[in-house]
């Protein structure tokens, strides 16, 4: 359970406290060094939250039912549906989720170019086997709504 102090702080130090939290964020550029900041950072409780938080957004985002995103999350429906509420007033969050969702089309878009179109399991001088798994494997990630 998070503690904050009921002491309190003037407007002018609470601006500064918040410009040099964002503002570490914002120095993060790769997923290596972001990993590294947060496992230092933040408790293991937090992550699991702040993920399931980010990842329950995104799933209703992208217009996944609450039951079916409640089941991948491990979270309560109720929960999902105050997510659902939240996302519906909260235009600067779907921008946001809009840019990742972008990104995630065109890495499908990539990918099945490369898997259905360069190197379609089948052709002449494949391993059969291996071609079997990645094929399996392509047709879950086209399924999957994460």
């Amino acid at each position: 359970m998070t503690q904050v102090s009921k002491r309190y702080i003037p407007p002018w130090t609470y601006s500064r406290i918040l410009d040099v939290f964002l503002g570490s964020f914002l120095k993060i550029r790769d997923k290596n060094t972001a990993s590294l900041f947060f496992d230092e950072f933040l408790t293991p409780t937090e992550k699991i939250m702040l993920a399931k938080r980010i990842t329950c957004l995104y799933l209703i985002y992208k217009n996944v039912s609450i039951l079916e995103c409640a089941d991948i999350i491990k979270l309560s429906t109720a929960t999902v549906a105050k997510y659902v509420i939240f996302m519906q007033k909260t235009p600067t969050i779907r921008k946001v989720l809009e840019k990742i969702l972008n990104e995630e089309k065109f890495m499908k878009l990539i990918d099945k170019i490369i898997n259905e179109y360069l190197y379609p399991p089948g052709s002449v001088g494949t391993h059969w086997a291996s071609a079997g798994r990645e094929k399996i494997a392509y047709e879950r990630r086209k399924h999957s709504p994460l």
